[in-house]
């Protein structure tokens, strides 16, 4: 699509070039082939016109592969934390790390409050 829309534009442009006379070599290419000037400069200007539609034919499959591709989602990963078994089990103190019964306010090791 793309390769087509650049080969119709280059196309476009060198017939343009010889049929303005911007570029004697491109349309040296032609005066070996067609030897009178007024059917050399039909087949630049066939040929610009030609190139000029590859562009655009070429634009709009470019256009159509756009608007008719899928936008693919991705899914977020679930991740899955497990809680550590130690602090399943049974509670500890959180400024000296003893070991607490269940449901109990003060720390049996140093005395502070768990609260």
């Amino acid at each position: 699509m793309l390769a087509l829309m650049v080969a119709g534009f280059l196309l476009h442009q060198a017939s343009f070039a010889a049929l303005t006379g911007q570029v004697a070599l491109i349309d040296g290419v032609l005066a070996g082939l067609i030897t009178t000037p007024q059917l050399r400069q039909q087949a630049w200007f066939s040929l610009e016109i030609i190139g000029g539609l590859l562009t655009i034919f070429g634009l709009t499959l470019y256009v159509k592969f756009i608007v008719s591709s899928e936008v693919k989602r991705f899914k977020p990963a679930e991740v899955k934390v497990e809680a550590p078994k130690e602090a399943l089990r049974m509670p500890t103190c959180r400024f000296c790390g003893a070991v607490m019964e269940s449901g109990s306010v003060f720390c049996p090791v140093c005395g502070k409050s768990q609260v």
